[in-house]
């Protein structure tokens, strides 16, 4: 009869599902949530269902039969049992109306908590002060003049009584040691050229947790404060490559924009991170604010204007920057409950279908953590023809593949009509931003006094913002630890009773339900526990659930979260708040070390439905429970698919995240992998992801044959470690087989592993992946059977056992090169050379070994050379249809950063890395000499000739005879008559593209005279000309005066909004559009003046 999978239980306990049910549900069963008064706090809660229950046991015929402990409800059970129940039959009518009565009180209190702004109570204040107001005026010897100070003085007063007084903390943030930050006395003035961090900590994510950094005080005053609620989400604001777009950019273009965007603000920055946000959210075009509360404000206050007789459906726990737009725009509004669908759909449905609409609501609301059903919203907005707004503030960089936020995660962003966001939480930098469709974005900022009238971001922010948003998109290491965190920071607060309120998002908020407790805990905290917690008190959150907000980050290490709830344990029985006894725990204990694994990545397989999707997706598990790890698509045959792109394919996590997430999910299969050293000289770290397969194989009256992948760091004596716990052999040799070469009793062109490289690596060695180590022991007669290999080929006594056969192509060089992941660029670089003649017979014939130079600092010490033998080789063997050169780009990318990863590259750029790092390896030159470079004076070849000699005294190589040359340059110096003439040596050029200087345009001309035909023109205009340019030739072809011609743009069938000026670039007219040519009359551009003229004054009007 009662099912086990309840959501609310009978019990004096209070659970994970009913922390928040302070309010009694509609739906909810009379005996079980039936309380008459709201409990102003968690204990008060326990306390009073307790004490219901008792009563309510000894009066339903159902419950004095079953213990109130060991009975578990439904929701669907109290729908189907609450009308045959007598009890509640009696007291129905008596609890709906009571019910009712609570609703409407909650939706109340919260509107008028977000509306602080509108509905702020001055008639508390105005009692308070009214004897002082009375006494100041007597006293006054003008009793005309009004006591403003005064006035003022009362309002705070009254503020510091109710302990809703906002008090500010002076913080000190560095980029080396952030969340751990310094804490100075408000009246503290810090010296900028003394550094109070030490410099040389680092706080990279993937090593976190992180050691505490030294920190040096100025002053005896100065706290080190580990800071809690920063919204600075995932600690961009110190990630290096945001830090360094932002210096590039103010060293390159100053610190201020120096004006609106429509007078001299408005740089290609601007521009650039726009198409970022656009293409982030998949909408069309975006606008850059100064923040994201001018952002909703100015773009509600604006769309109403825009859209007559429109009508606003707002969440009743909307922000305030969206209660003030709504209130600004004086267009109707509608409350609707928090994330309550069916009274939004009442709400939709008593107004006119035709009426435009627009529904306004957030994804994540900040202060509880909720998270809006916008699959929901959005398919009542289609039903009911409704515009949908959506804030995703404190979603984006945080959610969804490419971090676009929630509606991205549920896969609904397409539904969403417009979205706002800022850059200075997650992204770390500063400002806001609306996104939508072209046109919306166009109405938005021609029309919007908050957006045309403020003066546009600094471009080291945009700059700085739009590194941020490029990195999030790609990179998800920031959201999995920060999510991890969140996870490990809950379980932590529950495990210590701490009251932790139902949160569905990364927002933890922890509750006090006392204003002047509150404040007092988060002074302690700060003073003398180095937490710096900042209350959350009334007009923020209604009166009675003050609290703490609570934000980990991806930085916050283990200890920081130990002494945190340390320190909130002792302030909550220092203060004697209750505790909360029955949480359920399902988080595992997490460990930190340098071993990472691969997980698929799902960002290819949104599209698919939830019942069919196995791929895992972190983000989900905050408010439903994603499938198992599916990671078997990533293997094949044993092994990690080849060709497989990071950050497309799969990802790599930290054992840290693996092991949260296989305790979480389960799943599999593992596959682990390891760090090696890439580059001992520059200490290169990094995962490696394609280790090599080792074919062994072992003559024992048959062949026995076993693999395994090795790391390429991996010694010989831990080869024969394996050998010897895999085969039952002592006394053996090892031969080192390519891959082509057939297996047989005495293989041919075998290398025997002597004992003196036991200590080298596979890689030193160069066992390539798909290399064969074949292991050889003694015949019956106590002889090594490859002593016989040099026998004579036809001896008919030889026991050949071909275990492979070599194929490939007839003809030598017909061969491809595999994709090792958008390395087309490298592959067309190396065909190229591998058909270059001398080249390839160069290094084919060997004849490059003489050349190595191993001692040249700026080379490869030969490396790269002998990788691109290896290359050509196999490439020109004639046994192979395809080559994979991940030997080459492992090399490659040692020596040459920029070309790791999976990146695509221009093909010249690596043409050009090649050949000059071949020619600094064959470089003849040993020692190069001092040689004095000098402007060429007297005849050409002459000086030609001598530059040519003193470049070949320092450099001296193949590539040089066959690749370099000498061009003139000639520089003139503006100053004085002086010219200077140098031959400088090259090696490519690089030759500019041609480009369209015109462009087609389509206008229909329509005559004045309605009896003349419209004519249609082909214009063949500059691509950079003028609206003006364009009159003058439809001027010169139909003989009408340029002055009475008018130019209309249409798009979509609807023309545009506003008119092109003579003075205007012709590219504001898109090729799609349709272009009109109108013949008018003087007096009626006359007309069309005025009004403008008009317009202005009124808009300015407005914004004064």
């Amino acid at each position: 009869m009662f099912c086990s999978q309840s959501a609310v239980k009978l019990s004096t306990n209070v659970t994970k599902a009913n922390i928040g049910s302070i309010l009694p549900s509609s739906s909810s069963c009379p005996y079980t949530f039936a309380m008459h008064s709201k409990p102003s706090s968690i204990g008060s809660l326990i306390e009073t269902r307790s004490n219901y229950l008792e009563k309510i046991v000894s009066k339903c015929p159902v419950h004095s039969r079953i213990k109130a402990g060991e009975m578990t409800l439904t929701q669907s059970v109290i729908q189907d049992f609450r009308e045959n129940c007598p009890f509640a039959q009696v007291v129905k009518v008596q609890q709906e109306q009571q019910q009712q009565l609570l609703n409407n009180q909650q939706l109340e209190q919260n509107t008028n908590s977000l509306r602080s702004q509108e509905k702020f109570d001055m008639k508390t204040s105005q009692t308070t002060m009214n004897e002082n107001q009375l006494e100041n005026n007597d006293n006054n010897d003008n009793d005309d003049n009004y006591n403003y100070d005064k006035q003022f003085e009362n309002l705070i007063l009254n503020l510091k009584k109710e302990n809703n007084y906002r008090e500010f903390n002076t913080i000190h943030n560095n980029t080396n040691s952030f969340p751990l930050s310094i804490r100075h006395p408000n009246n503290f003035t810090i010296d900028s050229n003394k550094s109070i961090f030490n410099s040389q900590f680092q706080c990279p994510i993937v090593n976190a947790p992180t050691p505490v950094p030294e920190i040096q005080l100025q002053t005896e005053t100065d706290k080190p404060v580990t800071v809690w609620c920063s919204n600075n989400y995932l600690g961009m604001s110190i990630h290096k490559d945001v830090i360094q777009a932002a210096i590039d950019t103010t060293l390159e273009m100053g610190v201020g924009s120096g004006g609106t965007r429509n007078i001299s603000g408005n740089t290609h920055l601007h521009i650039t991170l726009e198409r970022e946000i656009a293409d982030l959210h998949q909408k069309e075009a975006a606008l850059v604010f100064s923040s994201c509360y001018v952002a909703n404000a100015t773009t509600l206050a604006t769309l109403p204007k825009l859209l007559t007789n429109c009508i606003y459906f707002s969440d009743a726990k909307n922000h305030a920057s969206m209660i003030e737009g709504i209130i600004n725009s004086r267009a109707k509004k509608c409350v609707f409950k928090h994330n309550n669908i069916e009274h939004l759909e009442e709400l939709l449905a008593s107004v006119d279908y035709k009426l435009p609409k627009i529904i306004a609501f957030e994804s994540v609301y900040s202060m509880d953590g909720t998270i809006a059903p916008i699959d929901a919203i959005c398919n009542l907005a289609k039903k009911y023809n409704a515009l949908t707004f959506l804030d995703e503030v404190h979603a984006v960089g945080l959610y969804g593949n490419r971090g676009a936020g929630i509606a991205e995660r549920d896969n609904v962003m397409h539904k969403v009509d417009i979205i706002t966001g800022t850059l200075g939480k997650a992204f770390g930098t500063f400002g806001g931003y609306v996104t939508a469709s072209a046109v919306a974005i166009d109405a938005i900022r021609s029309f919007a006094p908050g957006f045309i009238f403020t003066t546009s971001l600094p471009p080291a922010i945009t700059a700085a913002a739009t590194a941020s948003i490029r990195h999030l998109k790609k990179s998800l290491k920031e959201r999995q630890l920060h999510q991890i965190n969140v996870k490990k920071l809950i379980h932590l607060l529950k495990q210590a009773n701490l009251p932790v309120m139902p949160s569905q998002s990364h927002i933890i908020p922890l509750l006090v339900g006392d204003a002047i407790k509150c404040k007092q805990i988060s002074f302690e905290l700060i003073h003398n526990n180095g937490i710096y917690l900042q209350p959350i008190n009334y007009p923020t959150v209604p009166k009675g659930t003050e609290r703490f907000r609570i934000t980990p980050g991806p930085l916050h290490n283990e200890q920081m979260m130990k002494d945190l709830v340390n320190s909130l344990i002792e302030a909550w029985k220092r203060h004697q708040l209750p505790f909360v006894n029955n949480y359920d725990f399902d988080y595992v204990n997490v460990k930190f070390n340098n071993t990472f694994f691969i997980t698929i990545n799902n960002e290819n397989n949104n599209n698919n439905n939830n019942e069919n999707n196995n791929n895992f997706n972190l983000e989900n598990s905050f408010d439903s429970i994603p499938p198992p790890i599916a990671n078997l698509p990533l293997v094949e045959n044993g092994r990690l698919k080849p060709e497989l792109i990071e950050g497309y394919h799969f990802e790599i996590l930290h054992e840290t995240i693996w092991e949260a997430l296989l305790s979480w999910y389960k799943g599999g299969p593992l596959i682990r992998r390891g760090v090696i050293e890439f580059d001992s000289e520059k200490k290169d770290l990094r995962v490696e992801i394609y280790p090599h397969l080792i074919n062994f194989y072992l003559w024992k009256d048959k062949f026995v044959r076993k693999r395994r992948e090795f790391s390429r760091k991996t010694t010989i004596n831990q080869i024969k470690i394996y050998c010897n716990q895999n085969f039952d052999v002592k006394l053996y040799r090892l031969w080192n087989l390519k891959q082509s070469t057939p297996v047989t009793h005495t293989p041919s062109d075998a290398i025997e592993i002597s004992s003196k490289d036991f200590d080298k690596t596979l890689e030193e060695l160069q066992l390539l992946d798909g290399y064969i180590i074949y292991i050889e022991t003694k015949d019956l007669f106590g002889k090594w059977p490859m002593d016989s290999r040099y026998k004579s080929k036809n001896d008919s006594n030889s026991n050949n056992f071909s275990i492979t056969k070599s194929s490939g192509p007839k003809f030598p060089g017909v061969c491809g090169l595999s994709n090792l992941g958008n390395t087309c660029f490298m592959n067309s670089a190396l065909q190229c050379l591998s058909n270059t003649i001398a080249l390839r017979k160069f290094f084919i014939s060997n004849k490059y070994q003489d050349d190595i130079n191993t001692t040249n600092p700026i080379g490869t010490g030969g490396h790269l050379a002998q990788k691109f033998a290896d290359l050509l080789k196999d490439i020109w063997q004639g046994t192979r249809s395809v080559v994979a050169p991940r030997e080459f780009k492992f090399t490659l990318e040692r020596f040459a950063s920029q070309f790791a990863g999976y990146q695509q590259h221009d093909s010249q750029e690596l043409l050009a890395f090649l050949l000059d790092g071949l020619h600094e390896d064959l470089n003849r030159i040993k020692n190069k000499p001092y040689v004095e470079i000098k402007d060429a004076e007297g005849d050409d070849k002459i000086a030609a000739a001598e530059a040519w000699e003193n470049h070949r005294k320092r450099n001296d190589s193949f590539i040089v005879d066959w690749f370099q040359g000498q061009l003139k340059s000639t520089v003139k110096c503006p100053c004085c008559p002086r010219i200077s003439i140098t031959f400088d040596p090259f090696m490519y050029l690089s030759l500019q593209l041609p480009q369209k200087t015109t462009r087609h345009v389509f206008v229909n001309f329509i005559y004045y005279n309605s009896n003349i035909q419209p004519k249609k023109f082909d214009l063949i205009c500059q691509i950079n000309g003028k609206i003006k340019d364009l009159k003058t030739r439809l001027s010169q072809i139909t003989g009408i005066e340029i002055n009475r011609i008018v130019i209309k743009s249409i798009f979509d069938s609807r023309f545009s909004i506003t008119q092109p000026q003579d003075d205007s670039e012709l590219e504001c007219i898109q090729d799609r559009d349709i272009v009109n040519a109108y013949e008018v009359k003087i007096e009626n551009i006359y007309n069309n003046n005025n009004n403008n003229n008009n317009n202005n004054y009124n808009n300015n009007n407005y914004n004064n």
